[in-house]
């Protein structure tokens, strides 16, 4: 069934906490100058307990998105109709598939857990990869990020903390306390494309994957 809340929806009407996701035109309204967000939707008992950990060490001021796992960051809405016919083309040849997490490791400010090669991000890499493919074949321009090869799944707990006593203090704490308890494990279900505005991640659209209610999902409404 539809789910029409996935758990990484925007908490506020502004995402500051990455620098990954940028900024969109002055006239996202349009279709044909808005920028989409492709994640990964996974079962909801996971992605709440991931949540958890993000709402624990993320900054406040700057958390305004639930834990996710990204796989494009800025695909371009003039070319919507390609992006979303390779969407549904794979949802329909991919089945749903287990996934967990691994080790918790430093970003330069931060902390991150890994999805492990052998825990379902060798299949995440799989699904990028063949979408990554299939939207050049169709012409989709894809910025240097979402291009770039070597993408791993993992999930950002915290960012942008300069402290460095904060940080590795933290890392310690989901690592006793998360990683060493056993971690979190979950299904990926499919795919959901947001488009973003503002800051926003608006009329969420799932794709979900065959044998899990695959295909194209119903429009759902986030961060409103």
């Amino acid at each position: 069934p539809h789910v029409p809340n996935p758990s990484h929806i925007p908490r506020n009407d502004s995402d500051s906490a990455s620098a990954t996701h940028p900024s969109p035109p002055s006239s996202s309204s349009s279709s044909t100058s808005s920028v989409h967000v492709l994640t990964l939707l996974t079962t909801p008992t996971h992605a709440a307990a991931l949540t958890a950990l993000r709402t624990q060490h993320f900054p406040p001021a700057l958390n305004k998105l639930d834990a996710h796992l990204t796989l494009f960051h800025a695909l371009p809405g003039a070319h919507l109709r390609g992006i979303t016919a390779a969407l549904a083309a794979l949802a329909t040849t991919t089945s749903p598939f287990a996934l967990a997490t691994g080790p918790a490791f430093r970003l330069r400010q931060g902390v991150a857990v890994a999805v492990p090669w052998g825990a379902g991000g060798a299949r995440a890499r799989s699904v990028r990869d063949r979408l990554r493919a299939d939207l050049l074949a169709r012409g989709v321009p894809l910025s240097e990020q979402d291009r770039a090869e070597g993408w791993r799944a993992h999930y950002t707990l915290m960012n942008k903390v300069a402290d460095e006593a904060v940080v590795e203090a933290a890392l310690r704490e989901v690592r006793r306390g998360f990683v060493e308890a056993g971690g979190s494990a979950g299904v990926v279900l499919g795919l959901v494309l947001w488009r973003y505005e503002r800051g926003w991640w608006r009329d969420g659209r799932e794709f979900r994957f065959r044998d899990g209610d695959g295909g194209e999902g119903r429009e759902g409404e986030a961060g409103a």
